[in-house]
């Protein structure tokens, strides 16, 4: 499998390696997606989601491929902030299925508060809205 690991924060990409070359026993890194062999058998990119054009050409000529090209960054607050939410839920509901089956998350950075409120509201909203959902059909 050639891989080609280029994220948002540089400093994740050690991991997503280490995790690569845990489960790939022959897997091939390469440090410019151009350098993946053309109709490779199967390929992974991790990349931040700008500028895609050559991976989308890596992506269509392989047989198997997967690409994680979303912005990271944004991935990262998002995690940062759901696992605040799933931590605030358990707390007030020590019984929940989060809390049994979500396991606990290191929180990245605590500059993400109004999104943390704003998720908070939104899960709350989500209960309320099912819950409205039930009462219609009496």
């Amino acid at each position: 499998m050639s891989v080609f690991v280029d994220g948002h924060n540089s400093w994740l990409n050690e991991h997503v390696e280490s995790c690569v070359r845990s489960h790939v026993p022959r897997v091939i890194f390469v440090d410019d997606v151009a350098k993946i062999p053309a109709q490779a058998p199967a390929t992974f990119q991790f990349c931040s989601g700008y500028g895609l054009n050559p991976h989308f050409g890596v992506l269509n000529a392989s047989r198997t491929s997967l690409m994680n090209a979303y912005p990271n960054s944004d991935a990262l607050s998002r995690k940062d902030c759901l696992g605040k939410v799933v931590e605030y839920w358990a707390a007030k509901r020590p019984g929940s299925t989060p809390r049994k089956h979500v396991p606990a998350t290191a929180q990245l950075s605590l500059d993400y508060s109004e999104y943390v409120e704003e998720a908070l509201t939104a899960a709350d909203d989500l209960t309320l809205l099912s819950s409205l959902g039930q009462g219609g059909h009496r």
